[in-house]
């Protein structure tokens, strides 16, 4: 599995949003935020730091974006709130890869609005993931 897809399925198991599809009103996608409707969580690859040959670690970088509707930017913050709670220092087992530790990398950010005058946040992380190989 992708780091993304296992970032995704941790906000997903901390019920911060659902998959597409879901019922929940928010909902996390992998990838991607353009073409998303309202009330979205896009987990996107963001590249990392170079392997270190004596430990077995991946350092690997992730951003995430949030935004809601253009009519209403209530609750905005506390879902950025959710996310970075189910993320920031997480450690655990996702589809049998260990993450060792997890950091937010600087604070939130405001990115203004969209192009559909949407409300957007981003947050950033750096994982450390064990290798398997």
């Amino acid at each position: 599995m992708a780091l993304v897809d296992e970032a995704a399925s941790i906000l997903i198991a901390a019920d911060v949003g659902g998959a597409p599809g879901s019922t929940e009103t928010w909902t996390i996608w992998q990838r991607e935020l353009q073409d998303m409707p309202d009330k979205s969580i896009a987990v996107i690859p963001a590249g990392g730091f170079q392997q270190e040959n004596t430990v077995q670690m991946n350092r690997q970088t992730f951003q995430v974006l949030i935004r809601t509707s253009r009519d209403s930017s209530t609750g905005l913050e506390a879902k950025v709130k959710e996310v970075d709670d189910a993320l920031g220092g997480y450690t655990g087992t996702v589809s049998s890869v260990q993450w060792r530790d997890t950091w937010k990398q600087g604070d939130e950010l405001y990115l203004g609005r969209d192009g559909n005058q949407r409300p957007m946040y981003s947050l950033n992380y750096l994982v450390f993931r064990e290798r398997t190989t």
